[in-house]
């Protein structure tokens, strides 16, 4: 895809939010909740789209533990660091390994469900002194997508942060538009 077809797209994307959003405030609008129902809605939406991808990660950490192993190879391993504002940033170890499966060659780069960068640089030198490049390892592919692979099998504590950020943002639209009908309601 090239750059002007990057760009309809995107703006195709940018019109069709834009869109539901109004067709959102309407539909609030009509159900008795203000401009802050809708901003609540959104947050609820974030709030299902994080949960759905932490429940994801959870389910398929769980189903690793039973995937076929095979043999692989690192073939890079380095130390990412996103530098924020205000903080000293974010650290994360990038693996990429290489394996086959019934003769067909494939490349993973994902260690564990659950290894997302964090501030903790410890935790990502840790990561990489394990994978270094050239080394041999065992590597863990789902049977049915053999694409599909981790380094270590299981649920890992940062797989957890999805299903907690969106449980919070759910909490949060959830009161937010019990309250805003709450009061849409009495003012009928």
């Amino acid at each position: 895809m090239n750059l002007k077809d990057s760009l309809l797209v995107l703006l195709a994307i940018a019109a069709l939010v834009v869109l539901v959003c109004i067709l959102l405030f309407w539909c609030f609008k009509r159900m008795g909740f203000g401009s802050i129902g809708l901003l609540y809605a959104l947050i609820g939406l974030f709030g299902i789209l994080a949960f759905a991808y932490g429940a994801r990660d959870v389910v398929l950490g769980w189903q690793s533990l039973h995937w076929l192993r095979t043999d692989g190879v690192i073939q890079s391993a380095q130390m990412i660091h996103q530098r924020n504002a205000g903080s000293g940033g974010a650290y994360g170890a990038s693996v990429s390994y290489e394996y086959q499966v019934s003769g067909r060659s494939y490349a993973g780069t994902r260690i564990y469900y659950g290894d997302y960068f964090n501030g903790n640089a410890e935790h990502a030198r840790s990561l990489l002194a394990r994978y270094r490049p050239d080394t041999k390892m065992a590597v863990f592919y789902d049977p049915d997508k053999p694409g599909r692979a981790v380094l270590e099998t299981g649920v890992h504590g940062g797989v957890w942060l999805g299903l907690s950020i969106g449980t919070l943002f759910l909490v949060v639209a959830a009161f937010g538009l019990s309250k805003g009908r709450t009061k849409a309601g009495v003012a009928n």
